[in-house]
């Protein structure tokens, strides 16, 4: 990873310029969209039985713990601290007590995953689309199953996971990484979540994007996910998927090959979300990201 402002970078180079485009067809500064949402934490009694963090905490049985799991093998029994399904609802958690804004608190957010943005429009793409989702969705499970961690945190953690689809052909038909950084701040600033719309405040919901492109259409919509879980996790990490950060400025010069995006592999969006969350961070920390950070 070369991160912000490594040691021995390169001289500074141009950069290309922002997609002329949004000269010509700018963005809004804001904009108020209804996603279509997938996944368990779209269904509508999952709200209902969600349970706090403390209470989970509370039941939380270390005797529980599969020391057989792929992710248990360098491990002697259960650690909390180790625990990354854990630390992703602790984050949630956390969330829920932060105040951004002044005049009012914010309804908080239960639910984990990213918003997910439409670049193709084809045919082929409309008759594989519901499939490529759900398979992503599936995905988070099988991973979850196999992470270091508790069954009460992964019955949890996958019980809130949800993806927010923005279908909006006209809008991001073939969209540059620029249009679509742009259409993400003018969402998440049409929430209001701050009183200074140019904080972004956590978690890695409202800070990373995904891009669905014909061929991530494509592949998500073949995955076939095998009983054998180290299996899966194997095969899956080479299959990626684009992430955009909404943070990132394009600069007239820079030391650094960071553009904005990285490509995070269909099985680590758990982490890339609690990397994200933690202290506010940033995607070019993690730079050049392409498989599970």
């Amino acid at each position: 990873m070369t991160g912000r402002g490594a040691a021995g970078a390169p001289p500074q180079r141009p950069v290309t310029p922002l997609d002329p485009s949004l000269e010509s067809r700018p963005v809004p500064s804001r904009r108020t969209v209804q996603p279509q949402a997938y996944g368990p934490g779209a269904a509508a009694d999952t709200r209902d039985s969600m349970r706090p963090f403390p209470e989970l905490e509370a039941t939380a049985d270390p005797t529980a713990f599969d020391a057989s799991g792929p992710y248990a093998s360098s491990e002697t029994g259960y650690h909390s601290n180790s625990d990354d399904v854990r630390r992703l609802l602790k984050h949630i958690h956390d969330g829920e007590t932060v105040r951004w804004r002044e005049d009012e608190q914010i309804t908080p957010n239960p639910t984990w995953g990213y918003y997910v943005f439409l670049t193709s429009y084809t045919p082929a793409t409309r008759e594989k689309l519901t499939r490529a989702l759900e398979n992503l969705c599936d995905v988070q499970t099988h991973t979850i199953n196999a992470e270091y961690t508790l069954p009460v945190f992964a019955d949890e953690a996958i019980k809130r996971f949800q993806l927010d689809l923005i279908d909006d052909k006209s809008t991001l038909e073939d969209a540059t990484d620029d249009r679509i950084r742009a259409e993400f701040r003018a969402i998440i600033r049409g929430l209001d979540l701050t009183d200074d719309e140019t904080v972004i405040p956590p978690p890695a919901r409202n800070l990373v994007c995904l891009v669905l492109d014909e061929a991530a259409i494509a592949m998500l919509s073949g995955l076939k996910l095998p009983k054998d879980l180290q299996r899966v996790l194997t095969e899956l990490e080479s299959k990626t998927i684009k992430a955009v950060e909404i943070r990132w400025e394009r600069p007239q010069r820079s030391r650094s090959s960071y553009r904005g995006i990285g490509r995070v592999s269909v099985n680590g969006l758990l982490r890339l979300y609690n990397l994200m969350t933690s202290n506010n961070g940033y995607m070019e920390d993690l730079h050049p990201l392409n498989g599970v950070p």
